[in-house]
């Protein structure tokens, strides 16, 4: 895994841990692992022949209905690998243009799901984090997030791939497993 990813889920689970970053926000990180990102393809395409055209999933959190959170390394990525989710429902979505985004969405207020970021609704939960303090310990390492969901989802779809159109291909290469 590259340095700056490494880092930032790093502090991500520091910040898990410390339950700076926790619910609402509907993400359980989990150390980041190749075995469980290329285990979330067995649901889609039969076998691993796609690693040997140096590809690499790597798998680095969950939410509550099991869809996954992977970084997405293919042969033409010059640098930082997207941010990936492999939905349990079959979706698949390019996230976050790298790990930092991501986390600078987190804390800018924002929540992930059905395909896209969204404003996160006021919680009045008691067991609820502290979004401030999420956002105060992000930014004091990342800077806040510039630009808004919409604009920052077209730089992503710029920067990489679409997961879904990789995917699509795998599955007409090498067979549907499901």
């Amino acid at each position: 895994m590259d340095t700056n990813s490494a880092k930032a889920i790093s502090l991500l689970l520091e910040l898990q841990d410390k339950g700076v970053l926790g619910w609402p926000i509907d993400l359980e990180l989990q150390k980041p692992s190749e075995e469980d990102g290329a285990s979330e393809t067995k649901y889609w395409f039969d076998g691993d022949k796609w690693k040997k055209e140096k590809y690499k999933i790597i798998k680095f959190g969950q939410d509550g209905t099991g869809s996954s959170y992977c970084l997405w390394y293919y042969p033409e990525l010059t640098g930082e690998p997207p941010v990936v989710f492999f939905g349990s429902e079959g979706e698949l979505y390019n996230v976050a243009i790298s790990v930092k985004e991501f986390a600078r969405y987190l804390g800018a207020g924002y929540d992930f799901g059905f395909g896209g970021w969204f404003a996160a609704d006021e919680e009045n939960d008691p067991d609820a984090i502290d979004r401030m303090k999420l956002q105060k310990e992000i930014e004091s390492v990342y800077g806040a997030l510039e630009g808004n969901p919409e604009e920052l989802h077209q730089k992503l779809l710029s920067a990489h791939p679409s997961l879904e159109e990789w995917v699509d291909k795998q599955v007409e290469q090498y067979g549907f497993s499901g």
